[in-house]
């Protein structure tokens, strides 16, 4: 069979970043043809007809394959635009949809209500294919009376592959996404550190000032650690991880740290169920005490530490792959009969 050339158009925003991100690359590497559209800002029907305007301009130019839409804002404005008269004329009808809403705590009435505005935008495009972070995918599959593909995080291999030398002394990592992580990871530092013996506790990744300065008014220390390098130095002599969020960004940094062999603590959503069983693999929290007690009993135990990093390290393997990341991508885009050209090109309209 001869290559067919393969245009896959990504849109997104900030919010969903990381998972973006991870797709490009994953895609490129197996030269996939891509181009990727920022949402543009301004009131709702402009931002609706500007990526009506911008997809419709692309058909012309391109075959295209896939439309990728990545986080709830893409999902719910790129519905809205395929509609649209100018679109739907010129789209083909071989177009594989691919919706990544990526939202996070559906119990929350924030959740609810997303979850109602994508069950009335999204449910009508049948032909869509969804790809559903972990913990997402039976209440997606649910909502939208459709099957869900799980995309889970992709861990690179030198995280595996580190020493653990654990430091002399307790030493937490914690991470998460947005203020409300901030938040919870502060009044931790607080309810560990009302007492005589101090534990050093530093928060792992990109965090904003406000944020920063929070954080340091608590006592804990801010270790970006952009690359990779650092962060498997920092995981390789950790006591334990904590990741504070209810979202569903960020769960890469946990899929690293469970691969690093750290034992991990999460709170209690369902995508954190989906990648750890409680009491094996690590521990999902209720609230602030649970995490508390449950990181007391791990810093006290070494025997338990062991244990629960290891299983942590071989339930990583088994599932955060690139391997099974790419699988999961080809499957969702329903590459299983196509010849990919060996090229690569990004362009960021």
């Amino acid at each position: 069979m001869d290559p067919v050339e393969v245009c896959v158009v990504h849109v997104g925003n900030d919010a969903a970043a990381e998972t973006l991100a991870g797709t490009v690359q994953a895609l490129a590497q197996l030269g996939l043809h891509q181009i990727t559209l920022p949402l543009r800002p301004g009131p709702l029907l402009s931002r609706i007809r500007a990526l009506e305007e911008e997809l419709a301009a692309l058909v012309v130019e391109r075959s295209l394959y896939a439309l990728h839409l990545h986080g709830a804002v893409a999902c719910l404005l790129g519905s809205r635009a395929l509609r649209g008269s100018m679109l739907r004329a010129r789209l083909p009808g071989t177009t594989r949809i691919v919706f990544s809403p990526q939202l996070g705590d559906f119990g929350s009435w924030k959740g609810a209500l997303v979850g109602r505005l994508l069950k009335a935008e999204l449910a009508p495009l049948h032909g869509g294919v969804l790809i559903a972070s972990p913990g997402e995918a039976h209440v997606l599959s649910r909502l939208l009376e459709r099957s869900a593909e799980v995309l889970p995080p992709a861990v690179d291999p030198v995280f595996f592959q580190l020493q653990r030398h654990e430091s002399a002394r307790p030493a937490v990592l914690t991470g998460g996404a947005g203020s409300e992580a901030v938040d919870g990871v502060s009044r931790l530092a607080v309810l560990l550190n009302g007492r005589q013996d101090r534990v050093p506790i530093a928060w792992l990744g990109p965090i904003a000032r406000p944020g920063r300065a929070q954080l340091h008014a608590a006592g804990v220390e801010v270790c970006e650690a952009g690359d990779e390098g650092a962060r498997t130095r920092l995981l390789s002599g950790a006591t334990a991880y904590l990741h504070l969020s209810r979202t569903t960004a960020q769960l890469r940094a946990l899929a690293q740290a469970m691969a690093a062999g750290v034992p991990c603590l999460a709170t209690d959503t369902l995508a954190h169920r989906a990648m750890i069983r409680h009491g094996e693999t690590g521990f999902i929290c209720a609230g602030d005490l649970d995490f508390v007690e449950k990181l007391i009993v791990l810093m006290r135990d070494p025997a338990e530490r062991e244990r629960v990093g290891q299983a942590a390290r071989a339930e990583a393997g088994r599932i955060f792959t690139q391997r099974h990341f790419e699988t999961a991508l080809l499957r969702a885009y329903g590459f299983h009969r196509v010849t990919l050209l060996p090229k690569k090109s990004v362009h960021v309209a």
